[in-house]
């Protein structure tokens, strides 16, 4: 027998996209950066994609394929601009596939945007101050976007990392526009993880204004692609979610969330069965530290207590997770439809937390598809 869902079960999306105007940029930027900032195109085949300086196009399909089947085979960048979901782009088209879906509420992520912090597209930077404007008109775009409901689309903002004054000033306007939490690449360099001391002043920043600090999955310079190298671009299919236990754990260690008891960091995209070992692990090292390292640790208590507290992780399809919420903790986890791209589990995204809460008693479900997400982002049910 098939379980469905109770439509009095109120769901919320704790990763959703939005795909970005073709003219974003162009119109929101002061004229002297138009040439050089990006902007939609039609490719000769009649195919949609950003141009975007000397970057090759980079096509809308994957980001934008909500809705329709991928035939094996099929090329997914492919996709003309009439083809897509209005509801990718359109904030009132948005609510009305989310009312389709039965979602009451989604948190709403950059699609193409998310190169500005090198989690897409390699993440060009040399133009400093191209790349802070872009960022700020997405900002302003997001928050407008939001207006639409603001109880029921949350809009996530980009932190513009090329230096820690500009991601704290930027961090204190999106705070002013209603933007509840800011994303950050995985590292802020190649070479640097967020536990230095010289981002203290970022996290103190979005403490103050009470917003989270979001990671979503996307490039890892653990996980580079080598040409001729067997099997790479599986292993970082298989891998690149759970990689974002590593952004995580810098933050738990550094100790931020002892110092900044309201601060809280949210694991995106990234799965959550990789979490009930790091979990467990934690506390190991914690209650081992002493002895091992022959110095106290930089925490006050223990990794697990900060679990669904200050840290929470959102999934799509997650079966080991869900059997595995009491180790993790079931106020640590977070359920998403990640509209619009391939795995999105829209338009059937009760009939697939149906089948993944099997079994599970009402009042977790109810936690884990809505009730920590609301209280991640303040959203009144």
């Amino acid at each position: 027998m098939v379980m469905t869902l109770d439509p009095a079960i109120k769901i919320v999306s704790a990763d959703d996209h939005v795909q970005e105007d073709p003219q974003l940029w162009q119109d929101r930027l002061p004229a002297r950066f138009r040439d050089r900032a990006p902007k939609g195109v039609t490719l000769p085949d009649g195919h949609a994609a950003w141009a975007w300086g000397d970057n090759p196009p980079h096509p809308f399909g994957w980001d934008v394929w909500a809705g329709r089947t991928i035939a094996e085979g099929a090329d997914t960048n492919l996709v003309r601009w009439e083809e897509i979901n209005p509801g990718t782009y359109d904030s009132q088209q948005r609510l009305k596939i989310m009312d389709q879906d039965g979602l009451y509420a989604a948190i709403l992520y950059p699609n193409f945007a998310r190169a500005f912090i090198g989690s897409w597209l390699g993440g060009d930077q040399a133009d400093t101050e191209l790349n802070q404007a872009c960022v700020m008109a997405y900002n302003d775009y997001i928050a407008d976007f939001a207006k639409a409901d603001p109880n029921r689309l949350i809009p996530i903002g980009i932190i513009p990392v090329s230096s820690v004054e500009n991601s704290v000033s930027e961090v204190k306007r999106m705070a002013k526009l209603g933007i509840r939490g800011g994303l950050i690449p995985t590292m802020p360099t190649e070479t640097k993880n967020w536990n230095l001391p010289e981002y203290e002043p970022l996290w103190a920043a979005m403490a103050d204004v009470n917003m989270s600090i979001n990671l979503h999955t996307g490039r890892n310079p653990a996980l580079k692609l080598e040409d001729g190298a067997y099997g790479g671009q599986e292993a970082r299919g298989t891998l690149n979610r759970m990689m974002l236990s590593v952004p995580f754990m810098y933050l738990l260690w550094a100790g931020i969330f002892d110092r900044y008891p309201n601060l809280k960091a949210v694991s995106v995209e990234g799965d959550v069965g990789w979490m009930a070992y790091v979990k467990h692990r934690a506390d190991w090292v914690f209650k081992n530290f002493g002895w091992r390292w022959h110095r106290p640790t930089n925490i006050k208590e223990l990794p697990s207590s900060y679990f669904g507290r200050n840290l929470l992780a959102t999934f799509q399809e997650d079966i080991a997770g869900v059997q595995a919420r009491h180790i993790i903790g079931i106020d640590a986890i977070s359920w998403a439809a990640d509209f619009p791209h391939p795995e999105t589990t829209w338009p059937n995204s009760r009939a697939s937390i149906a089948a993944q809460f099997e079994g599970v008693p009402e009042d977790e479900m109810r936690q884990i598809v809505a009730g920590n997400a609301a209280r991640f982002y303040d959203i009144k049910l």
